[in-house]
């Protein structure tokens, strides 16, 4: 789901809990999809537009733990 959809009242700096994300002022390309939008991921401090393009962001980062061992 985007976030712009699951939460549609957020205002800029607004941080949901236990997600680990923000809504800029700033509006950019998701890393993933490359569809504008202005939710930063903290922890891998890119722009990320829906909850399946930031499980897609830690999969790829377990993935890339999990080749290292």
């Amino acid at each position: 789901m985007k976030f712009d959809e699951k939460y549609p009242e957020a205002q800029t700096d607004f941080e949901p809990k236990d997600l680990f994300i923000f809504k800029s002022g700033r509006e950019y390309g998701c890393m993933v999809c490359k569809e504008k939008t202005k939710w930063i991921s903290i922890p891998f401090e890119t722009y990320v537009c829906s909850e399946e393009c930031l499980d897609a962001l830690w999969k790829e980062y377990y993935d890339a733990a999990r080749s290292q061992l």
